[in-house]
């Protein structure tokens, strides 16, 4: 009997170890059920806000206050620039431009602007 009861203890031993496998095995398998529910959930969010965030990089979302202000800056360098590196006085360029005097290389460019547009030469542009 000694041996039968030995035989029933390690049976005993062994199905509350099976249990308790069983038992971990449950909540590990519960934990990882968990940690997908929760990653399916989490990355599509996790990825959109990703792909916002690298779109925004790639192309910067550009206000019309800013483009006013940087195009009136360029105008304003442009006159600056314009009034440093003028020949002459605006008084003496009309001037110039009222009595005929044009520079030698605008008239020769307008000479020759009006012999390649003739009559014959627009009609036939404009067909």
């Amino acid at each position: 009997m000694k041996g039968m009861d030995a035989v029933v203890d390690s049976m005993k031993l062994a199905a509350e170890v099976f249990g308790t496998v069983r038992k971990h095995a449950k909540k590990f398998g519960d934990r990882a059920e968990d940690t997908i529910r929760d990653f399916s959930e989490v990355a599509p969010k996790k990825a959109e806000r990703w792909s916002k965030n690298l779109r925004k990089q790639i192309y910067p979302q550009r206000s019309h206050d800013n483009r006013a202000l940087q195009f009136l800056a360029g105008l304003g360098l442009g006159v600056g620039a314009a009034l440093l590196f003028a020949p002459q006085s605006g008084k003496e360029t009309r001037a110039r431009l009222r009595n005929g005097r044009l520079p030698r290389t605008l008239r020769n460019r307008f000479d020759a602007a009006k012999v390649e547009l003739t009559p014959d030469e627009l009609r036939r542009q404009a067909l």
